[in-house]
């Protein structure tokens, strides 16, 4: 072969001969992998694209060349890259070489990834985006993205970047010791309309399956009045959606809504998302029961402290009897009474206690709604 790689002026012409030669070689395989490997690295060395575009035409552009072998030489070269990508040089693995390099550049270098992204395929931005805040970031690197923002010329990407970034930020801080710093970058005012919704539905996501309730509570209690005014719907939708393994964030979810005033929403939503929780999952009423007790007692919440508390009188009427005896008087203990009843009446079919229980409603107005709905509704004799 002449000159071993390395100790000689080679060309990249001279490189793949050399490449081509070592194909049709005699020699054992151990020396023949580490004559390759040698060979190979000179040639990244000296001519990164022509190899690039050598190995993937002959097929043996894999991972291990990219991820083992690539990255020795891309510093510097990460633009120059991108621009090899987009003009097809790699032919079908250029969608890999893609893959590498966002994984690269946006572990390493995301300032080199906003400066560039605008080339990428519009397909292919939403997930390079993502993978810049796969990992966590210090807030000085963060801030150091914004500015990278401020400097796109297209307002679509723009979104695009705050929305990878604030989802990015929000996973990273729960999960991988990142900065909790979601609630300050969502109240920047650069931050784009579309991506400021995008991120408030984010972290309804992240509430309605975190396992740690109080600190999805300090999160809600952080966003504006306008915020949790928007993100209320989707809490509940979330909440509906991972119900059946995460009863507590339905109830934790009423509760912000309770918080920020949302009634209307409460009283039609409210009621069928607590029906889903008993009838999916295999939650524990009592616990769900004195949660209901921490609810304001007003009209628009009383279907769903009903609903709250029925689940424990479904699994035990003479045990539930005893507990809202025990409550003191007032609007819990009325309402709890009424739904006893009518727990007593259709699950249970047992007219004496709830003739019993009935008897001891002492608020006038819904003792006469009581007696109508037995009058016209009740089912046990």
């Amino acid at each position: 072969m002449g000159t071993p790689p390395g100790e000689g002026p080679w060309t990249a012409s001279d490189l793949r001969k050399a490449w081509r030669a070592l194909a049709d070689s005699s020699l054992p395989p151990e020396e023949l992998v580490l004559l390759r490997d040698k060979l190979r690295r000179e040639w990244l060395a000296r001519d990164l694209r022509s190899a690039l575009i050598a190995w993937s035409d002959e097929g043996t552009l894999d991972d291990t060349d990219l991820l083992n072998t690539i990255r020795e030489q891309l510093d510097g070269h990460e633009e120059e890259l991108l621009d090899w990508i987009v003009a097809g040089d790699f032919g079908l693995d250029g969608r890999e070489v893609l893959r590498f390099w966002a994984d690269r550049v946006g572990r390493a270098k995301p300032e080199v990834m906003f400066r560039s992204i605008g080339k990428v395929p519009l397909e292919y931005r939403e997930g390079i985006l993502q993978t810049a805040f796969r990992w966590p970031m210090k807030e000085a690197e963060i801030d150091a993205c914004v500015k990278e923002f401020a400097k796109l010329p297209d307002e679509a990407l723009k979104a695009s970047s705050w929305k990878a970034m604030l989802r990015g930020v929000l996973y990273n801080a729960a999960f991988n010791g990142g900065p909790d710093c979601f609630h300050e970058l969502l109240s920047r005012d650069e931050v784009p309309d579309e991506a400021h919704r995008a991120a408030l539905g984010f972290l309804a996501e992240n509430i309605s399956q975190s396992q740690q309730p109080t600190k999805s509570l300090e999160d809600f209690r952080k966003l504006s009045d306008e915020d949790k005014a928007a993100i209320g719907p989707e809490l509940l939708e979330q909440a509906k959606k991972y119900g059946s393994a995460y009863s507590s964030n339905v109830t934790n979810a009423l509760t912000m809504l309770a918080e920020s005033g949302q009634w209307e929403l409460i009283a039609s939503k409210g009621p069928e998302t607590l029906d889903r929780v008993f009838k999916s999952g295999n939650p524990n009423a009592e616990v769900i029961s004195r949660w209901a007790l921490a609810l304001p007692g007003r009209d628009e919440v009383a279907e769903t402290y009903r609903r709250a508390v029925a689940g424990r009188f479904r699994e035990n009427l003479a045990g539930s009897t005893e507990w809202v005896r025990s409550l003191p008087e007032g609007w819990h203990r009325e309402q709890a009474l009424a739904q006893l009843a009518m727990t007593a009446d259709l699950h249970h079919k047992n007219a004496p206690v709830r003739d019993e229980i009935l008897a001891e409603i002492a608020d006038p107005a819904l003792q006469e709604k009581m007696r109508e709905w037995r009058r016209t509704k009740a089912v046990a004799k």
